[in-house]
Parts: structure tokens; sequence; C-alpha cells
């Protein structure tokens, strides 16, 4: 019966702190998975929104036939457009800021002067890499032309798969 009882001792001791330790291993591990899981779910519905984008028809973007200059007073719009172009990707913008320098350019086939302002965008947004990238892609197709300037982007700490987007777009307005 000691050789029973001190077996069972050895036994209790041995899953108690073995098994115990081998559980809570397990159960961070589930944790982890977890998390992956869900990182995965999400770098899949951005991967699907690119695949969306290369299937529209091009029929739905401007395809350079047209191309419309604001005036200085609808600088709004400029706004407009590009929120609603970060609305419909999930990019969140945390400052948006317009500049204006005046210039005088000309047109190479009239001769004729035009009085364009150009017009800097000073943009922070936070997004995932391939919403930021659709955002961008969509924006250069609304008939407006816009052109990145300026580019830096910033991981979070805190999410892997979110960055920090610190850019400057810039385009041209009629006075």
């Amino acid at each position: 019966m000691g050789c029973v009882g001190g077996a069972l001792v050895i036994l209790f001791v041995d899953i108690w702190f073995i098994a115990a330790g081998q559980f809570n291993a397990i159960s961070k591990a589930n944790d982890a998975l977890l998390k992956e899981q869900s990182q995965i779910k999400v770098l899949s519905s951005e991967l699907a929104q690119i695949r969306n984008l290369k299937k529209q028809d091009s029929a739905q973007f401007n395809n350079g036939s047209v191309i419309k200059i604001y005036r200085s007073a609808e600088i709004i719009s400029l706004i407009g457009i590009i929120s609603g172009v970060a609305n419909q990707y999930d990019v969140k913008i945390n400052q948006l800021k317009p500049e204006k320098n005046g210039i005088t350019a000309l047109s190479s086939q009239t001769g004729a002067a035009y009085d364009l302002i150009p017009v800097k965008f000073n943009l922070e947004a936070i997004s995932g890499y391939h919403s930021f990238g659709a955002f961008i892609h969509t924006l250069e197709h609304t008939g407006t032309i816009f052109t990145v300037t300026e580019l830096k982007i910033t991981t979070l700490g805190s999410d892997l798969f979110k960055q920090k987007f610190s850019l400057v777009l810039e385009t041209f307005v009629r006075k």
C-alpha cells in the first residue's frame, strides 16, 4: 500500500506541476491563435477590396478624358472628395489641412494664360496598408488631378496591421 500511495503522490505532483504548466501554455497559444485569426480576417477583407478594385468596370473610373479643375472657392469640394474616398476604404483621417500658393501657368495648346493656384493638402491618416493603397488608387481616378508629393509611413506599436500615413497631396485650382 505504501508503494501505491507514494506512486499516487508522485503522479499527483506530476499532474499538478507539469500538466498545469502545459494547460497554461495551451491557453496562451490559443489566445495568440485567435488574435492571428482576426488579423488574417482583416488582411483577407483588404485583399478582397483590392481584387474588387481590379474587377471594377473602367467606365466607373475617369479614363482621363475629362479632368475637372475646381475654382479656388471650391476647395471644400476637394476636401469632400478626399474624405469620401477615405471613408469608402476605412481610412481614418486625423488631419486634412489645405495650403495655397499662387502661380501663373501657361496653356501649352493655346498659349493663353490661366491663373492656377497649387493647393497642397497635408493629410495624416491611420489605415491598413492595403486599404490605404486602394484609397490612393481610387483618389487618382476621381477626375481631379492629385499628386502625392511627400509620403511617410510609420507602424503603430499597438497594431502591426495599421500604419500612420503622413502625406502631401497636391492639385491645382482656378482663381
